[in-house]
């Protein structure tokens, strides 16, 4: 009797599992972990304020318009970021992260970016 117990509970956590995967391949998923899952998760963690040796550098709309750049950070030359990574640098921060996917493939002055992958203060594939 209890092997058969033992068996429908490890059926049933593989249904869970295959269902599971299945959801995060699905552009669905995707959306349900991080605009749903996410927030939920940070609404329950509550809010907590950064240690005072962490600055948030933000990308905003008018800093934007300033620079005359496009709104979308990924499409900006290679250059404005490393110029970027240099100011930081130069800044003295030790960690410097950059929530940007850079998708756009040869992008005309990439070579800036290899530049600073080459001094270690960047890390990830050169575009």
């Amino acid at each position: 009797m209890q092997i058969s117990r033992l068996k429908k509970a490890l059926l049933l956590g593989c249904i869970v599992a295959l269902c599971g995967l299945i959801v995060t391949l699905l552009p669905i998923g995707s959306f349900l972990e991080e605009d749903i899952g996410l927030d939920i998760l940070f609404k329950l963690r509550g809010v907590r304020k950064p240690p005072q040796e962490v600055v948030v550098v933000a990308i905003d709309k008018s800093s934007v318009d300033n620079l005359k750049l496009s709104e979308r950070p990924e499409k900006w030359l290679r250059s404005v970021h490393a110029t970027l990574v240099e100011n930081l640098v130069k800044a003295q921060a030790s960690v410097i992260v950059f929530d940007v996917s850079f998708l756009e493939p040869g992008c005309p002055n990439s070579c800036c970016w290899k530049q600073l992958k080459g001094n270690g203060w960047v890390c990830g594939p050169c575009p």
